[in-house]
This record gives structure tokens, C-alpha cells and sequence, in this order.
């Protein structure tokens, strides 16, 4: 129990400070804690969150809205709802996180813009940056931070439900329900010429999900063709994503229809 309490508050502060290592977290309380009946993990759990807010009690929201909704979703899909696609669910778990955090973040920081300027100056100094130099890339930073925070969201998601459920990462689905983000924003900014912080974001978003699902389709198809090449066919499929990230999102998205999508074997 104690190790337990020990490992969240460690992983906790290891979240903060290596932010893309968040999924470790989600990872230990359900791959380590499994053993633990209800009522320890409840304990443990609720120790952990004393803890936390003895340190610092702006930071427990965080621990609530971004760690406990993953491991909550993680249990809710796999026993009440095992028939949702994995994809389906990384990408409802992550967009209920996202707008935890950014709520959460709007909240307790307030000003946000103030803060981004007081972290320009620090920035500045640290990273050596002229004035046009930090401006650009914090710009940057407000014009896409909902994507940001998606990004942030959707890594620790899809990296806890990958270390969990590995072995059947082939058999990954995804809903074609979700294209109609893209349908709607690709419109919306294209023919209604509609320049909007939000549907900005939401195109990014849309965009940024099927191309991640087409490469898991990229590395099915090669699998299929070379199954010992497991590690190849993942690096294959990346760079695939990086060099045509527009044919690997449209393999995505086709595959969400359920469109069967193969290399023919001479």
C-alpha cells in the first residue's frame, strides 16, 4: 500500500516535470495496482490526493481531471462499454481531458495571456531570443493552444492505452463519426473563409487523429506482408506519416469506413 501511495506521488511529480512520461502514471495504477482490491485502491488513491494537496493544492484538480478521468475511462470502457472501438475511446478520453485541463487551467491561472508574457521574458533570457523571435513563437503558442493541450492529452492517452493493450494494437478501430470534425471545420475555413480560433484548432485536431490512425493502418498492412519485421514496419509507417501526412490521413480516414485497405502479395 505504501509503495503504492509512493509510486503515484513519484510518477505525479515526474508528470509535471517530463510531461510527455504522463502516461506512466495511468499505467502503474491500473498494470500495478491491479492486484489491490476496491477498497485499497480507494485509500490509496485518496492518500495520494492528500498528499498532493498538502504540496500544493492547485495541483490536485489536475491529478482529478487529467490522471483519475483517464484511469476511470481506461476501467469504464473495458468493463461497461468493451464493444467501443480502442481509437474511439482514446479520442473520447482525451477530449474529455482536454477540456478539463483548459478549464482547470483558466481557472486557477486566470490571466493566461499575462502569464505567457511574464514566461516571454523568461524565455527570452534563457533561450537568448530578440523581441520578433519570442513574440512569433508565442503567438504561435495562443493560436494553437487547444491543439497544444489536445496534443499533450492525446499523447498520454493513446500511450497508456498502447503500453496496455499492445497485443492487439492490429485490431484498432475508429469510428468514421469522427470525420465530420474535419468536414465540417475543412468547410467551414475553406468556402465559408471563417478565420476562428476555435474551429482553427478543431481542423488541426481532426486532421492530426487520422493521420495517427493511418499509421496504425500503414503498419497493419506491412505486417501483414512481413510479420517478422514488426520494428521495421512500425518505423516505416512513422516516416510515412511525416513525409505524406495527407495520404496517410486519407488512409485513415477510409479505413474508418471500414474500407478494406491491402498490398497484394505477388
Amino acid at each position: 500500500m505504501i509503495l503504492a501511495i509512493a509510486g503515484i506521488i513519484s510518477l505525479f511529480i515526474l508528470a509535471f516535470m517530463v510531461p510527455f512520461l504522463s502516461f506512466l502514471l495511468p499505467v502503474y495504477k491500473i498494470k500495478k495496482m491491479e492486484r489491490l482490491d476496491g477498497r485499497r485502491k480507494l485509500i490509496a488513491n485518496l492518500a495520494a490526493m492528500g498528499i498532493i494537496s498538502i504540496v500544493d493544492l492547485r495541483l490536485l484538480p489536475f491529478y482529478i481531471g487529467i490522471f483519475l478521468v483517464i484511469e476511470t475511462l481506461y476501467y469504464y470502457f473495458k468493463k461497461v462499454k468493451p464493444e467501443v472501438a480502442i481509437f474511439d475511446r482514446i479520442m473520447i478520453s482525451t477530449s474529455i481531458v482536454t477540456v478539463f485541463t483548459i478549464g482547470l487551467t483558466l481557472l486557477l491561472v486566470g490571466n493566461v495571456t499575462e502569464m505567457l508574457e511574464v514566461n516571454k521574458a523568461m524565455y527570452m533570457k534563457v533561450m537568448d531570443l530578440d523581441t520578433r523571435e519570442a513574440n512569433e513563437i508565442f503567438q504561435l503558442l495562443k493560436e494553437n493552444s487547444i491543439f497544444i493541450v489536445f496534443i499533450y492529452s492525446f499523447i498520454c492517452n493513446y500511450l497508456t492505452y498502447f503500453t496496455l493493450e499492445s497485443k492487439t494494437y492490429r485490431g484498432w478501430d475508429m469510428s468514421y463519426k469522427w470525420i465530420l470534425l474535419y468536414i465540417v471545420t475543412f468547410f467551414a475555413t475553406t468556402v465559408g473563409k471563417i478565420d476562428n480560433f476555435y474551429v482553427d484548432n478543431i481542423f488541426n485536431i481532426s486532421k492530426l487523429i487520422y493521420v495517427v490512425f493511418g499509421v496504425k493502418v500503414i503498419y497493419t498492412i506491412l505486417r501483414g506482408r512481413a510479420n517478422r519485421f514488426r520494428g521495421l514496419a512500425k518505423m516505416t509507417a512513422v516516416l510515412t506519416a511525416a513525409t505524406f501526412p495527407t495520404v496517410v490521413f486519407l488512409l485513415g480516414a477510409l479505413k474508418s469506413f471500414n474500407i478494406k485497405l491491402s498490398i497484394q502479395k505477388k
